[in-house]
């Protein structure tokens, strides 16, 4: 699990131990960003994000790209109240 403390979450595990790197603003909108592996099957690393108002689960699916790490977000069927439905 990544806390986002900041507008530099940690992309690695375990214990970030690599450099840090910006990708970008708004994830203190979130209450936890989970590394959740390839949900996609794209090859890519993705993101879990929860947003505690919605109670919502976004998925991120990682690019490949450093410029620009993630696509945009997706409502997943995930709920954090609930069993997930389906992800992507």
């Amino acid at each position: 699990m990544v806390q986002p403390g900041g507008a530099y979450p940690c992309a690695h595990h375990p214990a970030c131990s690599g450099a840090r790197t910006r990708i970008g603003g708004g994830w203190n909108a979130y209450s936890q960003l989970v590394g959740a592996g390839d949900v996609d099957h794209d090859g890519k690393a993705d993101l879990f994000a929860h947003h505690p108002g919605s109670k919502r689960v976004y998925l991120y699916s990682g690019t490949g790209e450093w410029r620009t790490p993630f696509r945009a977000r997706e409502v997943t069927g995930v709920h954090a109240d609930e069993s997930p439905d389906h992800t992507a």
